[in-house]
């Protein structure tokens, strides 16, 4: 992988570029390449490598839109009907309306299928994470979408290990029998960073990424794989919830008494302080595992999501509930395989409300989740097994989940075909309004739906 960096551009502008290549054994024969116009501008097995970027705006009252999604099964068409569309939608909508930013919140390649039936044989090489990424983002109609927007991702599990944590992994360090083996999570974690984590704004110059390989969280011993950035009125987090994720096993968590935390101390403090820095932009939280509403039964609560963290999780809702400037709160999640939109309430603050906006899957084989799949209502107050839940033995917060999106009986909705949402922020009476529109992957002119989220 390379790292190009190109400085002085405009603010707000629209740049056309062209790519060329030119394969070679020593920089003598590079300069000697480009000196006598050697290079390979496209050819019959390569897409064109024309692209065109929108640098962001530098005022701080202009609309933010952007296009969001995540897992892309490597059964099928890996996701090519859905860029497809979303290219087609591109190459429509008018340029006023276009967005400006592509999110895809984890699970870009599904390392895992092909050893899915034996867990403790799950030994792939670095090679072959490689060559998952090659095939997954060498697709022609992702490369055509990617081309035009600049891509912000996240890991989820599937690019290490299905439900993966920090802490499954040292929890089986020891084991004769490992199920999470020290060299998957090395060799994964290398191949994120080089295909995912390297175009994050993390890596501030080439040459930091040369010197130090990637960064180190700043307090803790590990690497740093969430980052934050601003366009315009809108504010992004994007967490690590699986390299920081101390949640273990089921019968690890069964035996023991801690409660488990997602987010390191480094990074719950540092989104604390982005939270409260009084920006008055709308905030955008990504967190590829939904931060609610919680799943349930066999198929919606496998051991990896945000109720295991209960507590950790009450105490980032009480600290956004109790700023004294709160800002408008909008999570952005994928993982499920379906796309919706929740608002969390508290029963004794009649003013607080925050959203999850979840969008996926870009393409799954199957259908997702279902509506019974999810368990709409109070979130958790402390750490408790799927099966408590289930039972009505967990005890519960104060903080209330519901769907935005309801059907003509007044239950929940969801989506569970494939699909994409688009996001906007814009100026209105002087206010940031936050819209969502949910697209169908096979044809993007279907609008599932539109809605403005309340925050009133």
């Amino acid at each position: 992988m390379g790292i190009v960096d190109i400085l002085s551009l405009e603010a707000n502008t629209t740049y056309i570029y062209e790519v060329g290549y030119v394969i070679c054994d020593t920089l003598a024969e590079l300069n000697q390449a480009i000196e006598e116009d050697k290079l390979v501008w496209g050819a019959e097995k390569t897409p064109d490598l024309n692209g065109q970027i929108t640098t962001f705006p530098d005022e701080n009252n202009a609309t933010t839109r952007f296009i969001m999604g995540s897992c892309r099964d490597n059964l099928g068409n890996k996701g090519e009907e859905t860029f497809d569309n979303i290219y087609a939608y591109l190459d429509e909508i008018d340029e006023e309306l276009r967005p400006t930013m592509l999110f895809m919140l984890g699970d870009q390649i599904y390392i895992d299928h092909a050893h899915i039936l034996d867990k403790y044989q799950f030994r792939p090489k670095i090679e072959d994470y490689f060559k998952e990424y090659s095939e997954a983002f060498g697709l022609y109609m992702f490369n055509k979408v990617t081309r035009q927007l600049p891509c912000y991702m996240m890991m989820d599990d599937h690019e290490i290990q299905n439900d993966w944590s920090l802490g499954k992994f040292k929890e089986d360090e020891n084991k004769v029998n490992q199920q999470f083996n020290k060299n998957t999570l090395k060799y994964g974690l290398r191949a994120y960073e080089a295909h995912q984590a390297a175009f994050s704004n993390l890596i501030e110059d080439p040459e930091q990424f040369i010197q130090q390989n990637f960064p180190f969280h700043p307090t803790e011993n590990r690497k740093k794989y969430w980052y934050k950035f601003t366009h315009s009125n809108s504010d992004f987090f994007f967490l690590d919830v699986r390299g920081d994720s101390e949640v273990r096993s089921k019968k690890y968590e069964a035996e023991h008494t801690t409660e488990p935390e997602i987010l390191s101390d480094a990074q719950y403090t540092e989104l604390c302080s982005w939270l409260s820095d009084g920006s008055g932009n709308v905030k955008f939280i990504a967190s590829s595992i939904p931060v609610f509403p919680d799943t349930r039964g066999k198929l919606g609560t496998p051991e990896d999501k945000w109720f295991l963290a209960a507590k950790q999780r009450v105490e980032l809702l009480d600290y956004i509930r109790t700023l004294d400037e709160r800002p408008q709160v909008v999570f952005l999640s994928g993982d499920v395989h379906i796309s919706a939109a929740a608002q969390l309430t508290h029963e004794d603050d009649p003013d607080f409300k925050v959203f999850n906006v979840i969008s996926s899957a870009f393409h799954w084989f199957v259908l997702g989740l279902q509506e019974d799949h999810f368990d709409w209502g109070k979130l958790l107050a402390k750490k408790a097994r799927a099966d408590h839940v289930e039972d009505g033995n967990a005890t519960f917060s104060k903080y209330h989940s519901e769907s935005v999106i309801k059907t003509a009986f007044g239950k929940p909705k969801i989506f569970k075909r494939n699909n994409f949402a688009i996001v906007s922020v814009e100026k209105v009476d002087g206010k940031n309004q936050v819209s969502i529109e949910f697209r169908r992957g096979k044809d993007y002119s279907k609008v599932l739906k539109n809605i403005i989220l309340d925050f009133r």
